[in-house]
């Protein structure tokens, strides 16, 4: 047997941090954080507990780095030249980005929903909600106001209030809630 390259041993580390990651994020959708401990994991992902510390501090950490990248993935698709304006065609293709990252990750979606209702887990994450919701919340205000209507804040806010609603009912019950015939509503009613 050959040794590893450095290229083959990263891929390998990237590997076991995917699958403990994706281990823990399916045992906080189904225990909760503080129901889930890092033996939990270990166990779920068939490895030993202290290779976790290899990759994560602690638990916190590991959570963090779930619910941030999720954050990071969604917040790629919003204004994707990162111009700070945004026009109707990157609206309408940020609507239909978010609904297909629901679809293709219920799992984390679910985990977020439950997590950012928490208050010692908002807490926890300190001001990396608020430095999400800001600027999503001042382009479309802005998006608004070009448009010109007469409270963009707020109807800025009410997207977001009715992107995270369809969100919530489709996790609820995927199978019976007419996800793309609403999506297409909230492009036609909000653009």
């Amino acid at each position: 047997m050959s040794p590893r390259s450095k290229k083959q041993i990263e891929e390998l580390k990237e590997v076991k941090r995917k699958l403990i990651m994706n281990s823990a994020l399916e045992l906080f959708a189904d225990y909760g954080y503080h129901g889930t401990s890092i033996n939990m994991i270990a166990k779920k992902a068939g490895i030993a507990k202290g290779l976790i510390y290899t990759y994560f501090e602690n638990k916190e950490s590991l959570i963090k780095e779930l619910v941030l990248g999720g954050i990071e993935e969604f917040s790629d698709i919003f204004d994707p030249n990162n111009d700070g304006v945004l026009t109707e065609e990157e609206f309408e293709f940020f609507v239909n980005e978010s609904f297909k990252l629901l679809e293709s990750n219920m799992k984390f979606w679910r985990l977020y929903f439950v997590l950012v209702m928490k208050k010692e887990i908002i807490e926890m994450f300190g001001d990396k909600f608020k430095e999400f919701t800001l600027p999503f919340i001042n382009v479309l205000t802005d998006y608004y106001k070009r448009k010109n209507h007469a409270n963009a804040e707020a109807e800025a806010l009410l997207l977001g209030s009715v992107m995270d609603g369809v969100s919530l009912n489709f996790l609820m019950d995927p199978k019976i809630f007419p996800l793309h015939k609403v999506k297409e509503l909230i492009i036609n009613k909000f653009k």
